[in-house]
């Protein structure tokens, strides 16, 4: 039982926003959910795509759900998706399918169990479970099945989205739906839509109360003008580039759920890129609900080397670099890791010119911010809402430290106190619970000195805090809003909608919506000290 409540993270009523009060049906019987697709889009790479991003993050609902059932053609792949799992490659939709299963099965068998059918895609909404009918081919036969229970109709084409109950479908609609036979690579609108998609069957399975959210009866999303709203009005709106996208060399600080969501859009929409990804962190098994490129066989492993690796052989190359941000700096630039050669140019005249920061803790916020990159992209979630910053040099709004401060953490003598009062089972379980190494710490426990491992090792349980509540879905779109914010800044700098709007845009999954805000500089920032500093009309 220990290891289940470890598990289940996004059930534990002790991590910050935790959502089992607005969700109380989450702690109570597993839900079912079936996905169907068409066999046109099922045959499309973007179509193969979205079935593989909805199973994966609906199979990582841990405890939430019991079953997933899915109904496509088992064609072969149109495209390269990302990878779950070493081995071999798939060739067929079903067989891809198959992968993330029994990668992310769970040992102990508590899990969500897959079946993939060969059945008809006639869309037939069933009693006790939620729907899920992916792609504009079956939006006319949805919006006239009887309606036995909650079901969607998601439908995605490269920068455009839209997610609708069967009541809501109008006559006439479908053909101006979002296609995933839209033409070029783009992919970011699917990513999106599979995250909202998921995140219907997830409030549907918790019950959602009344006034702490409600389910979408028509919600579209245009991510190219990064706008969202109830209805279909944002598929009206200016779409983004078709072709196949270049993003310069850029750091992305933190490899957890957010950064593999982030660098997997990047990847499966052909973008050409070069990344120093920065982790010193390894995967443990509380990470496994929201890791989209995980499974169990890779707990252990260093989160940067497993991005690098699962995303291996697209234009979005991965430099992997186990270190924080702020050891990173500390070292010459002549004496750093292989990254971008462009980023080593840079570092030599000082200069840091995009940084995407997916790290989860304020005391690297800081760090980064402290480094005054000229653009800093910054995704983060909470609770069920995920937020995309864009932090400019003197564009007057707060800058990424701003407001953010440094969590009270122990120091280290206190730490190893605190761990020398543990009975040896009670430190066994606490490194593994922690990802910490066993050994490192009994030695330094022992013999306590400057510069081991062990001294690292007690730094790093220093610095754990209660985790915060966090699931696939809202990581994966906070990552993709961050793929969008970066690809329209560097496509179309979107610096006029700023002035007016703001920096920071979050969605709300539970509601849901989709705002732009401005925030004011604080004065007592410890990266900008912009006391007095003027802010735009």
């Amino acid at each position: 039982m220990t290891d289940r409540k470890r598990l289940d993270r996004h059930l534990d009523p002790g991590a910050a926003g935790s959502p089992v009060r607005s969700l109380p049906g989450l702690s109570g019987s597993p839900g079912h959910v079936q996905v169907i697709i068409g066999s046109a889009d099922a045959a499309t790479g973007r179509g193969q795509l979205l079935t593989w991003a909805v199973v994966n993050l609906l199979l990582r609902c841990y405890g939430v759900l019991e079953s997933v059932t899915v109904t496509c053609p088992d064609v072969p792949l149109a495209a390269t998706l990302p990878r779950v799992s070493s081995g071999t490659e798939p060739r067929t939709l079903h067989e891809a399918l198959s992968l993330i299963a029994a990668a992310t099965a769970e040992p102990g068998g508590v899990g969500p169990r897959l079946a993939v059918r060969t059945g008809s895609a006639v869309p037939k909404v069933t009693a006790g479970g939620a729907t899920l009918v992916l792609g504009a081919e079956c939006a006319r036969p949805l919006a006239e099945a009887a309606s036995a229970g909650p079901a969607w109709l998601v439908a995605a084409g490269a920068w455009k989205l839209a997610i609708a109950s069967p009541a809501a479908i109008p006559s006439g609609l479908a053909a101006g739906l979002p296609r995933l036979d839209q033409p070029g690579p783009v992919t970011v609108a699917v990513w999106l839509a599979a995250a909202l998609a998921c995140g219907e069957v997830f409030k549907h399975a918790g019950r959602i109360r009344e006034g702490k959210g409600r389910l979408i009866e028509a919600f579209s999303v245009n991510l190219w003008t990064l706008t969202g709203s109830d209805g279909f009005a944002e598929l009206a709106g200016p779409d983004g580039p078709a072709h196949p996208l270049l993003l310069l060399a850029h750091y992305v600080v933190g490899a957890g759920a957010v950064a593999e969501a982030y660098l997997a859009v990047l990847a499966s929409s052909n973008v050409t890129a070069a990344v120093a990804l920065l982790d010193d962190d390894v995967l443990g098994d509380t990470n496994l609900n929201r890791h989209i490129l995980a499974g169990w066989a890779d707990i252990g492993e260093p989160k940067a080397l497993l991005a690098r690796d699962r995303l291996a052989g697209s234009r979005t190359e991965i430099f992997p670099v186990s270190a924080r941000w702020d050891a990173y700096l500390s070292v010459p630039p002549a004496e750093r890791p292989a990254r971008p050669r462009s980023l080593a140019a840079d570092e030599a005249a000082g200069r840091y010119r995009l940084v995407i920061s997916a790290v989860d803790r304020n005391d690297s916020r800081i760090s980064i911010a402290a480094a005054h990159p000229q653009v800093i992209l910054g995704g983060s979630t909470s609770g069920l809402q995920a937020e995309v910053g864009r932090y400019r040099a003197g564009s007057g709004w707060q800058c990424l430290a701003c407001g953010s401060f440094p969590e009270p953490l122990p120091s280290i003598e206190q730490a190893a106190v605190e761990l020398a009062g543990l009975t040896p089972a009670e430190l066994e379980a606490v490194a593994r619970e922690r990802n910490l190494d066993l050994d490192s710490l009994r030695d330094y426990l022992r013999r306590p000195e400057c510069g081991t491992l062990g001294e690292r090792e007690v730094h790093r349980f220093a610095a754990f805090t209660r985790p915060d509540w966090s699931v696939s879905f809202v990581s994966a779109a906070s990552g993709t809003l961050l793929a969008a914010r970066a690809l329209t800044h560097v496509a179309r700098d979107d610096a006029v909608q700023t002035q007016a709007e703001g920096d920071t845009i979050r969605l709300w999954t539970a509601a849901p919506a989709i705002s732009r805000t401005a925030h004011l500089p604080y004065p007592g920032c410890p990266a900008c000290g912009t006391a007095g500093t003027a802010i735009p009309a």
